[in-house]
């Protein structure tokens, strides 16, 4: 049949799993690292809890002067 792709091989030229690895290594090691992670059953852990709050608190305290700026132009052009 012309045309007719195997299946098994466009999805492997559709992930490019070996591609992706030569152009960025670190990239899917972290990658295969979060993917063991969460079906390690470590989504719902203390661990998780506790990084996904010390992340949120660096990124607020990180935005915070970007917002307190905000804040000041509004004043500023109220006045």
């Amino acid at each position: 049949m012309i045309g007719v792709e195997d299946p098994r091989i466009a999805w492997r030229e559709t992930l490019d799993i070996e591609g992706r690895l030569q152009r960025n290594p670190y990239g899917m090691l972290a990658g295969a690292l979060a993917i063991g992670f969460v079906l390690g059953g470590g989504l719902f852990t203390r661990l998780t809890a506790r990084i996904v709050a010390v992340g949120l608190r660096l990124g607020v305290m990180a935005l915070l002067p970007a917002i307190q700026q905000k804040i000041v132009e509004q004043q500023q052009q109220g006045e």
